[in-house]
C-alpha cells in the first residue's frame, strides 16, 4: 500500500509526469515502428505537421491580439493626428509656415504614437511571459520569441501599410 502512495505522489509532480508520458510514448512509437515502419513514419509526419500548424496558429492569434490591444491604446492619438491634418487641408487659408508646423506636429505625433505602441507591446510581452531578462535561454524559447516577433512585425507592417496612404494623402505631402 505504501508503494502505491509513493507512485501517486510521484505522478503529482508535473515534470515527472511529463517525462513518464514522453518515455511511454517513445517506447510505444518505437515498438510500433518495428512492426509497421512505413505506416508509423507516415503518421508521425502528419502528427508533427499538425502540431506545427497548431503552434503557429496559436502564436499568430497571440500576436494579433497583442497588436490590436496596442492599437486600441494609440487609436486616439492617431485619430487626432488624422483629424487635425484633414481639417487643416479643408481650411481655405494655408500658409507656408503652417504647412511646416503641421509637418512637424505630424512627425512628432507619429514618433510618440510609435513609442507608445512599442512600449505597450513590450508591456504585454512582460505580462504574459515575465521580465524578458528573466526568461531562460533555450531552443524552445528562442524559437517561440523569434516566431512571435516575426508575426508581430508582419502585423505591424500591415498596419503601417494601411496608415501610409492616409498620411501620404494629406495635402501638405502632395
Amino acid at each position: 500500500m505504501n508503494f502505491i502512495k509513493k507512485i501517486k505522489n510521484r505522478f503529482k509532480d508535473r515534470d515527472f509526469f511529463i517525462n513518464f508520458l514522453s518515455f511511454t510514448l517513445t517506447v510505444l512509437v518505437f515498438f510500433l515502428y518495428r512492426i509497421y515502419p512505413m505506416e508509423v513514419s507516415f503518421v508521425l509526419w502528419i502528427i508533427l505537421l499538425v502540431l506545427l500548424a497548431i503552434s503557429i496558429f496559436i502564436i499568430t492569434v497571440l500576436s494579433g491580439f497583442m497588436i490590436m490591444r496596442a492599437l486600441f491604446k494609440v487609436a486616439g492619438g492617431l485619430s487626432l493626428l488624422i483629424f487635425i491634418s484633414q481639417a487643416y487641408c479643408l481650411s481655405p487659408e494655408k500658409a507656408v509656415s503652417s504647412n511646416e508646423s503641421l509637418k512637424v506636429l505630424l512627425i512628432i505625433g507619429l514618433f510618440y504614437t510609435c513609442y507608445i505602441f512599442l512600449k505597450d507591446i513590450l508591456k504585454q510581452i512582460e505580462e504574459k511571459f515575465g521580465k524578458i531578462k528573466d526568461i531562460k535561454i533555450n531552443r524552445e524559447n528562442i524559437a517561440f520569441f523569434l516566431s512571435l516577433s516575426v508575426f508581430l512585425s508582419l502585423f505591424t507592417w500591415h498596419l503601417f501599410q494601411v496608415l501610409k496612404p492616409i498620411f501620404l494623402g494629406i495635402c501638405i505631402f502632395k
